[in-house]
């Protein structure tokens, strides 16, 4: 039994997080045009099972000044409250902003906030590290949005399957 607990414990350690993405904007439909974003776009580099939805106002940009990724181009809005609806709850672990504030909700509950202030240098902020939203909405105008890490979650059935797996394949090598 003490094998048990650290096993199972390693299992779900592994497993909080069914997969992650960093999410840049390099496949931007127009090329960082400044053109608005249809809110059926899926930026590449989501965990394979999320989707997302943008709402009204967002717009593609180029970046002017590089985040150290391969992409220039990044995402902002041209009035506040524009958000980024997930099909499912994530863990946004971090992202980078530009001149405003963004707010992480859960069915509508807010549940993080991320700021940076005004002045146009690129901010990694990472409050929202280990709590799920399913919602990002930005509150200030002119706002940039670059770089997310998005964490999907598995489902609990998943998280005791994998725990049921570890209990039977140590006790079967007990055997």
């Amino acid at each position: 039994m003490s094998r048990i607990l650290p096993a199972i414990a390693a299992v779900l350690g592994a497993a909080t997080y069914a997969s992650a993405g960093l999410v840049t904007f390099t496949d931007l439909p127009n090329g960082g045009n400044e053109s608005a974003i249809p809110t059926s776009y899926q930026p590449a580099g989501l965990p394979a099972s999320v989707t997302t939805t943008f709402g009204e106002g967002w717009l593609e940009g180029p970046a002017e000044e590089s985040l150290g990724f391969d992409d220039d181009y990044y995402i902002f809005i041209e009035y506040p409250s524009s958000t980024i609806a997930f099909s499912e709850p994530v863990d946004v672990s971090s992202l980078y902003l530009i001149n405003g504030s963004v707010v992480g909700q859960l069915e509508g509950v807010p549940v993080a906030g991320w700021s940076a202030t005004a002045g146009g240098t690129w901010t990694e902020v990472t409050v929202g590290d280990g709590l799920l939203i399913d919602e990002l909405v930005v509150t200030s105008t002119f706002a940039a949005v670059d770089a997310l890490t998005v964490n999907a979650v598995p489902e609990p059935v998943a998280l005791s399957t994998l725990a049921m797996g570890a209990i039977l394949g140590l006790r079967r090598r007990r055997a």
